[in-house]
């Protein structure tokens, strides 16, 4: 009976864990995904603008550079909210893991591993890291937006 309820326990926790590791693997995807569609309409929008002062049309190129700061800030805001929700995912990892192990009566993978090599500061480390891209990527963006609506 013992065995059957720790089989059980195992099962559940995993499922739980997997469950959480996916919802913290989506989240990150769709903040890369928002990163992409964001460079694709920065570019097509940059050659509008070029194109708007090709042609000499100031008025349109400006409006062009307020479509970019639009774009940049909602990017920013969608992305960085994407980054936010997965880290709050990172806690119940770390205690299903934990839990995990203890059941399995193995080391725990939290304890054991040095801190710069962990599998937590390797999960802050990619939320910092995509929070520092989404925050250099949508700052120059809007820079150049507004450098685009004001030279035009």
């Amino acid at each position: 009976m013992s065995d059957l309820r720790t089989e059980l326990e195992i099962t559940l926790f995993t499922t739980a864990l997997d469950h959480a590791w996916n919802r913290f693997n989506f989240r990150i995807s769709s903040a890369l995904q928002i990163l992409n569609y964001y460079l694709v309409a920065i570019a097509i929008l940059s050659g509008a603008y070029v194109g708007a002062l090709t042609h000499d049309l100031q008025p349109v190129a400006g409006f062009i550079g307020i479509i970019g700061s639009g774009v940049s800030v909602a990017a920013f805001l969608g992305g960085y909210g994407q980054i936010r929700l997965a880290r709050m995912v990172m806690p119940q990892l770390r205690e299903l893991e934990v839990r995990i192990a203890t059941l399995l009566s193995i080391p725990d993978i939290w304890d054991n591993a040095p801190e710069e090599g962990s599998r937590l500061a390797q999960l802050r480390l990619s939320g910092n890291v995509a929070g520092a891209m989404f925050g250099a990527a949508f700052l120059g963006g809007l820079a150049a937006a507004i450098y685009a609506l004001l030279y035009a």
